[in-house]
């Protein structure tokens, strides 16, 4: 339990901080998944990047 106003504010920040480095981490995984999963499409064979 927070004991005074400015503990409280440090609390939210951490929280806040948490919650949008989870974040950014989430749709950096996503959008390098999605980069990967393109390197697989069939239009991409003819790159030749897999042989």
């Amino acid at each position: 339990m927070p004991v005074d106003i400015n503990e409280l504010v440090e609390l939210r920040a951490r929280h806040r901080t948490f919650d949008g480095a989870y974040r950014r981490t989430a749709l950096a995984n996503l959008g390098y998944s999605l980069t990967v999963l393109r390197l697989f499409d069939v239009r991409f064979y003819r790159t030749q990047i897999l042989s």
